[in-house]
């Protein structure tokens, strides 16, 4: 019994561990970024954060593979709208896994890297089913969702287009192969752009 004390204290530690980390990281996330300025950001912050709160959806389906270049500058970006890209990127790639793999583990990878010198890349890979050639020409349309019903609005990618290119003078697209898997791919400036001057909408996922 006294032999099993360690191990269960070294398991309550690593639970209060990642519950600190969970907490710490829905604080940073639940930020509103009141201000129509963009703020130096540390990227891989963000994508941490993102693994960290949506960690009970994905670890049911997936196995979670990160690659984040640590000598990314900062980003000029507001927190609250990126982290809700990367997070609702990682939602549908947790579901295209569970809806093409059943009972299988997938795999998600997230990475980081430098695209030029102007550009940050933020790339969310699944290895799910791919999506349809016959909507993938639809796919960042509001309303439009290939998943099964009460899974998700069909609003996430449609929001997440909105907040990356028209809030932070982006872009966003994917890459996909049917029975493969698909990657959707983020890039940010580096240098502060021009940015549109009105408080966002309310937005959310």
């Amino acid at each position: 019994m006294e032999k099993n004390v360690p191990t269960a204290l070294n398991s309550i530690q690593k639970g209060l561990d990642q519950i600190t980390e969970i907490i710490s990281a829905m604080k940073r996330f639940s930020y509103k970024d009141m201000r129509s300025s963009l703020t130096p950001t540390e990227l891989n912050l963000i994508i941490k954060d993102c693994i960290s709160i949506s960690r009970n959806e994905w670890k049911k389906s997936a196995a979670m593979e990160t690659e984040l270049d640590d000598g990314l500058p900062l980003v000029p970006c507001r927190v609250s709208e990126i982290s809700q890209v990367v997070l609702n990127l990682i939602l549908n790639a947790s579901h295209a896994i569970s809806g093409f793999k059943k009972n299988e583990i997938g795999k998600i990878r997230v990475s980081t890297t430098m695209e030029d010198e102007e550009q940050v890349r933020v790339s969310v890979a699944d290895d799910g089913g791919g999506i349809p050639e016959d909507a993938a020409e639809r796919v960042f349309e509001p309303f439009f969702t290939t998943k099964e019903m009460g899974v998700g609005t069909g609003q996430g990618l449609a929001i997440s287009y909105n907040l990356v290119v028209e809030r932070h003078r982006g872009k966003i697209f994917f890459d996909t192969v049917e029975g493969e898997g698909t990657t959707f791919h983020v890039l940010l400036p580096v240098s502060n752009p021009a940015t549109a001057e009105e408080d966002p909408e309310d937005f959310s996922i």
